[in-house]
């Protein structure tokens, strides 16, 4: 059988993707018009689109309201809104609903690539693996602030006789955590 072709007689598309270097899905879309380039979250429950591409895709903000939203930040809003338009390959869709999120302690990250990102007091943030599972681990820590680190709720586990520290990468608890170091 070519599953292919049987998937298009049932009336499925195909929409080309891409694996990026952090393991996102991401595909080519046209959001009102405009070229976006979209993350595909296969666990998400929502459509969200950043904040910051808001006004150039010209959506309005319906119901603003506090919430937590995926990997934002929980004290930040998250506003309803709708795409007039959506094309993904030759999918069209119109009246899309969509939420208008801000994702910038996210971006951060993602834009980490596998390497650090240097903060203040020789301190740097650096993601990876640790025991095979995705990790955000704060580097260059001095002894006497290990205690305050436990206290902010990062993870500390002596691996090869040496302290490391680790924001959890659980929502619940790493985004707020995150927040408060780099609020330090």
């Amino acid at each position: 059988m070519n599953l292919p072709a049987y998937l298009k007689s049932l009336g499925y598309i195909e929409i080309p993707f891409t694996v990026t270097r952090v393991n996102h899905i991401v595909i080519h879309a046209k959001a009102n018009g405009e070229d976006v380039v979209l993350i595909v979250d296969t666990g998400a429950s929502r459509t969200c689109i950043a904040e910051s591409c808001a006004e150039r895709l010209g959506l309005t903000s319906g119901t603003v309201e506090p919430v937590a939203v995926s990997l934002a930040l929980p004290k930040k809003t998250k506003a309803w809104s709708k795409l007039e338009s959506l094309d993904i390959g030759s999918l069209h869709m119109t009246d899309f609903e969509t939420w208008i999120v801000d994702f910038s302690y996210i971006n951060m990250l993602v834009e980490m690539k596998g390497e650090e990102v240097s903060l203040v007091s020789n301190l740097k943030l650096r993601k990876g693996l640790i025991h095979k599972e995705p990790a955000i681990e704060l580097c260059g820590a001095d002894p006497y602030k290990f205690a305050e680190l436990r206290e902010l709720g990062l993870i500390n586990e002596q691996i090869s006789w040496k302290q490391r520290f680790f924001i959890p990468t659980d929502e619940a608890n790493g985004v707020d955590i995150l927040e408060s170091l780099l609020e330090r």
